[in-house]
């Protein structure tokens, strides 16, 4: 089955013009109906990058202490100064916890816990919430590209660490991962570690805008450009039209319309390079 392609010069439309796809998980945006906050403890804070904390919250996800938060999930975050935002979980391997990669943005609510300590109290956390329903399945699909900027890697490291460790999947994984430079790239080693660990099913692709002095990691492949359309055919181009390939994105607002346009309007490289919308998803 083809895919008619339109050229990116078309006028992005406005969240109100058009209503979110109701296929399946296709397209999907942030869930809404957040409720039941609950106070959390304030455990750990650990410096990433210069400007990217690892938080660590008590956090139960149901009633069952030994059950883990879903992959691709979502909480709301509240601070005692009632400032919210939404973030995704790093990973769900430590139960009784959730664990959170915030960039200091100096404002709102990542500023406020930016200024807080551990022990602190006033931080409540919502009820997990899935990105997607139905859930996206670990076993479906041949081949998952993974794209993200900066903290955008939060669901995507997430969903790839789950399929990896699920005995009945075999996807293989492609992450192109964009940063300003090789310092901002957070949870690096665990990248590598994974990479080496499953060299048959994960390929990491790292694109730095600017080289800094020392050690360059194996994964750097281009370096002296943000992320761009002809990168992007070069890596991904074999599995446009593709039903068993699919395309998970995240990352700042103009690096996803870049990429592919917005969840409510598919648009930018992925369709230029003739990915179906039913093949991309946004985080």
């Amino acid at each position: 089955m083809t895919n008619s392609i339109q050229s990116n010069e078309a006028t992005e439309p406005k969240p109100g013009d058009l209503q979110a796809e109701k296929d399946g998980a296709t397209m999907h945006p942030i869930p809404s109906g957040f409720s039941g906050f609950r106070d959390v403890d304030f455990v750990e804070r650990t410096p990433l990058t210069h400007d990217v904390d690892h938080y660590k919250f008590t956090y139960h996800y149901s009633s069952d202490p030994s059950e883990p938060i879903p992959s691709l999930s979502v909480v709301l975050v509240r601070t005692p100064y009632s400032q919210r935002r939404w973030y995704t979980p790093i990973f769900n391997e430590d139960v009784g916890y959730v664990h959170l990669a915030i960039k200091n943005y100096e404002r709102s609510c990542s500023g406020a816990l930016a200024k807080m300590n551990p022990g602190d109290k006033g931080i409540q956390i919502s009820n997990c919430k899935p990105h997607f329903t139905p859930a996206l399945p670990f076993d479906k699909y041949k081949q998952v590209h993974l794209i993200g900027a900066g903290v955008g890697l939060s669901p995507l490291f997430q969903y790839m660490n789950s399929c990896l460790k699920d005995p009945n999947s075999t996807t293989k994984f492609k992450l192109i991962y964009s940063n300003h430079s090789e310092k901002d790239i957070i949870f690096k080693k665990d990248l590598e570690e994974l990479q080496e660990k499953n060299p048959e099913r994960v390929e990491i692709v790292h694109v730095l805008k600017t080289q800094t002095d020392g050690d360059k990691s194996k994964f750097v492949k281009y370096v002296g450009s943000r992320l761009d359309k002809e990168m992007l055919t070069n890596e991904l181009a074999e599995g446009a039209g593709d039903d068993d390939v699919i395309a998970l994105v995240c990352g700042p607002d103009s690096f996803v319309r870049m990429v592919a346009g917005r969840w409510w309007w598919y648009g930018g490289a992925l369709r230029d390079i003739g990915y179906k919308k039913s093949q991309v998803f946004f985080l």
